[in-house]
């Protein structure tokens, strides 16, 4: 069975996927400075906040503070990706991230 960690890194490794195949993936994310707002809202897009900083966590889970105690992802792809074709096997991925950090997995 797979320990927690890789669960993290395989689910980054499929979101990172899944926004490359609806073409949700930027070339480069223009992330400066700290993020003020939930999503990075303030600075990115919510693909964008994907990308730049949920991948890397996730696949840095184990070597750092692991993730929250909870997690809305699945909600707010629901709202932020609304009106978007195909997205069903994204917000399922995000709920399962969202499952995973409620689940305690924390370093």
């Amino acid at each position: 069975m797979k320990n927690t960690h890789q669960n993290a890194s395989d689910l980054a490794d499929q979101i990172e996927a899944e926004l490359r195949n609806l073409g949700l993936w930027a070339s480069h994310v223009p992330l400066s400075g700290r993020l003020a707002s939930a999503f990075g809202a303030d600075q990115l897009s919510f693909e964008e906040w994907l990308q730049a900083v949920l991948l890397p966590r996730l696949r840095d889970a184990g070597n750092s503070e692991g993730l929250p105690k909870s997690s809305s992802l699945a909600v707010a792809g629901v709202r932020n990706f609304d009106g978007i074709p195909n997205v069903e096997r994204l917000l399922d991925l995000l709920a399962k991230v969202d499952a995973l950090a409620e689940s305690g997995f924390r370093k």
